[in-house]
């Protein structure tokens, strides 16, 4: 409608309803003639007094307003002319809200009154879509079938393929059941030796094949060694011979050479005592600490080691570089009593010889002082 069209509202009466959908406060804007026409409308959806106003749909000669609060919609109707307030009781002719008008005032409501009335009037045609739907499904689903059973199967998937970890050796070159590790435990002892024996005859070929390599090689200097020496120039010093000149083994075992073949022999028998030590391979795998499958030696071998073991002679040197005390340790309460007792054996000797050298430094270092 043009601006010059606009009706001219001299007044507003507010009218306050509740009903049990919301509350609702109508802005009735009255002419000069006396009529009365809907201008804006309350809503309290949740009856928590919080009020949401907007215009009428009716309400076209001006653009649609929303606000929040009351204020700024009396400040509106100030806008367009309704400057003054009518009380509801004292206006005249105020238009009575029929059912429909209600409805109109709720946008789901009105179409969910119409839907109710249109099934209402055609109960046929409702009742027939579920079963219309119903005979749709089944058709699709013997199509289904029919395509389903046309289409030429596929090829199965194959299993992809799981490396299994042998709980013997820790390798998956073979199963566990197939360990040559397991068949030699089965075997009998004299296999254990013959394993021992080659193993070393191993090393063996391997410290030979080195010292064929060309000369610059073999005669470049190692790490280990060169920490060896060091630790066996500190340990000839005159105040360590001065320490343990009163016992001859004890100066031995504490500033020994290092031998570097028996280092790599200790340190090979370290890595097998610290695997699982039974008369029979376990059924289930342990990991250690770090997550890594434990290795299983026969008790057989394992008590080959420890004889072994017991005719070395061995250094503090040799110890801390191998740490082989701590595998030893570990088989004192291992559930073989031949087991134990010879761990228990070589724990005792080392422990005594450990605590002698500290009487004989301590004793040392007093006199020094």
């Amino acid at each position: 409608m043009p601006a010059a069209e606009k009706p001219g509202f001299v007044s507003y009466s507010i009218q306050r309803i509740d009903r049990p959908d919301a509350n609702y406060m109508l802005f009735w804007l009255q002419n000069s003639r006396n009529e009365h026409t809907l201008g804006i409308v309350g809503r309290d959806a949740r009856h928590n007094k919080k009020w949401k106003y907007k215009t009428h749909p009716d309400l076209t000669a001006y653009p649609a307003y929303n606000s929040d609060t009351k204020n700024e919609v009396l400040v509106w109707l100030a806008s367009i002319g309704a400057e003054h307030m009518v009380p509801a009781k004292k206006a005249t002719n105020l238009p009575t809200m029929t059912e429909d008008d209600w409805l109109r005032l709720q946008p789901k409501a009105a179409k969910a009154a119409v839907a109710a009335k249109e099934a209402a009037e055609k109960p046929s045609q409702t009742a027939a879509k579920p079963k219309e739907s119903a005979q749709k499904a089944k058709e699709l689903a013997s199509k289904a079938k029919e395509t389903a059973a046309s289409k030429p199967k596929g090829r199965p998937r194959k299993k992809a393929k799981v490396r299994e970890i042998c709980m013997y050796c820790n390798k998956t070159s073979h199963a566990s059941e197939d360990c040559p590790v397991k068949l030699a435990a089965e075997e009998g002892p004299g296999s254990e030796d013959e394993e021992i024996s080659n193993s070393e005859g191993e090393d063996k070929e391997a410290e030979a094949e080195q010292s064929s390599e060309p000369e610059t090689n073999r005669h470049q200097p190692a790490a280990a060694p060169q920490r060896s020496q060091s630790g066996r120039d500190a340990s000839h010093s005159p105040e360590v011979q001065d320490a343990y000149e009163h016992d001859p083994d004890l100066l031995r075992w504490v500033s020994g050479s290092l031998d570097q073949e028996k280092l790599e022999l200790l340190t090979r028998w370290s890595t097998q005592l610290t695997g699982i030590v039974s008369p029979k391979p376990p059924q289930e795998m342990h990991l250690d600490s770090e997550g890594q499958p434990l290795r299983w030696l026969p008790t057989n071998t394992a008590i080959n080691i420890l004889r072994k073991l017991e005719s070395q002679q061995v250094t503090l040197r040799l110890l801390e570089l191998s740490q082989i005390s701590m595998p030893v340790a570990m088989l004192r309460n291992n559930a073989s009593a031949e087991v134990a007792t010879l761990a228990k054996t070589l724990a005792k000797r080392w422990r005594e010889l450990a605590v002698a050298a500290l009487d004989c430094a301590t004793k040392a270092l007093e006199r020094r002082a």
